[in-house]
């Protein structure tokens, strides 16, 4: 009963391994709170403006965002 429990503070990391786990977490916690989904990345072709227009007034297009 003697022994203080800290809560909050962590061992800084010290290897390469560690500091990999520590962005691991991040990057998952990260993506957990991002409502929106990662664009598809690419070049995105169209036979001609009219195609591109309409694909560009497209309310659920995810590149528009």
């Amino acid at each position: 009963m003697n022994a203080l429990k800290i809560i909050g503070s962590r061992r800084p990391a010290e290897t390469p391994a560690e500091y990999l786990r520590v962005a691991a977490t991040l990057r998952r916690r990260f993506l957990m709170l991002t409502p929106l989904s990662r664009p598809v990345s690419g070049i995105k072709k169209f036979r001609d403006w009219k195609a591109y227009e309409q694909w560009q007034a497209d309310p659920n297009n995810s590149r528009q965002r």
